[in-house]
């Protein structure tokens, strides 16, 4: 199933692959992708996961469907969480 529209809060552009399951967008700063549990630092993984993120959105925009001022969204580093859509032309923001 391919996704045609998206509700949207934030429209960033990624420009730090933290790891395989986080990034720092010029916008909101850090965030951790809903959904997603990449290897941690020291095991095994890590670094082709943080590799694979970097090669499919470092530089690009995503879709952030997330109030980004939402604190209660957080996981156990507290680190805000989202799930989100990367642009392509295939997908309309509502």
């Amino acid at each position: 199933m391919f996704v045609t529209s998206v509700e949207i809060n934030a429209i960033c552009i990624v420009i730090h692959i933290v790891d395989g399951d986080t990034v720092d967008y010029a916008e909101t700063g850090r965030i951790r992708l809903a959904d997603i549990n990449a290897p941690e630092l020291g095991r095994l993984g890590r670094v082709e996961a943080r590799n694979a993120l970097r090669d499919l959105v470092l530089n690009e925009k995503v879709y952030l469907d997330v109030n980004i001022d939402d604190r209660g969204l957080r996981d156990k580093h507290g680190r805000v969480t989202t799930p989100y859509t990367i642009a392509t032309s295939g997908v309309q923001p509502i």
